[in-house]
């Protein structure tokens, strides 16, 4: 079973520019996962041990914009005390 925390951004831009960003991530490798979409599309998914990623630039369009960004945890192993 995955529990997931999410956080949606719709902006504006009145040119076509990039969303950068930095990220960290602390998290049981292949079970817990950092994932981004630009659009709904271009999923950029990320699972590690303390990572402090690089940063992230994703071209976008003039126009409104939705971005996400996603934490899914394995809720099973969390209740095992991982």
């Amino acid at each position: 079973m995955m529990e997931s925390t999410s956080l949606v951004l719709r902006t504006l831009y009145t040119r076509d520019d990039s969303v950068k960003f930095f990220y960290s991530v602390s998290s049981e490798p292949n079970y817990d996962f950092l994932s981004f979409k630009l659009n709904g599309s271009g999923n950029c998914l990320k699972s590690r041990v303390k990572f402090h990623g690089p940063r992230l630039a994703f071209p976008c369009s003039a126009g409104l914009n939705k971005m996400e960004w996603a934490y899914k945890k394995d809720s099973l192993s969390a209740s095992n005390g991982f």
